[in-house]
């Protein structure tokens, strides 16, 4: 079976699958938690990272449709970063399990808000682990 025979569903979606893909470095910041994918076609690489040994290790990596690698970030602000979501209008959400809060970067990265109080574990959450919007936002 020839590399290009791979594909995965998801539903009725089919993907193919194309390995080596992307500008990751193959040591990595971390372990590949999620990723998600912007209006523009980039592409999103949340890692998780350990804070305590490598502080400023970038938590997402953007990559343009094309796989090369655009930007890194979060290293320094994500603690435990579970989930990553992009909204429609470009921001990007990025559950942070450990800090109990969901931060809110801007798609250049620049941390612009954030749900929950960090390091208030139910202060509303505790150790969340997704986001999702409603259709209306």
């Amino acid at each position: 079976m020839t590399r290009e025979s791979y594909r995965v569903a998801l539903g009725p979606q089919q993907y193919r699958v194309e390995r080596p893909w992307g500008d990751l470095p193959l040591d990595g910041p971390g372990r590949i938690s999620d990723v998600a994918c912007d209006a523009e076609g980039r592409v999103y690489v949340q890692f998780r990272v350990d804070p305590y040994t490598d502080p400023e290790a970038p938590a997402i990596v953007v990559l343009s449709p094309e796989g090369k690698r655009l930007a890194a970030w979060g290293g320094g602000v994500v603690m435990d970063g579970h989930m990553a979501t992009v909204h429609p209008d470009g921001r990007v959400f990025v559950v942070d399990r450990d800090a109990h809060e969901v931060i809110i970067f801007s798609s250049e990265g620049e941390r612009i808000g954030g749900l929950g109080k960090r390091h208030g574990p139910g202060e509303p959450f505790n150790a969340p682990c997704d986001i999702a919007f409603a259709p209306d936002g």
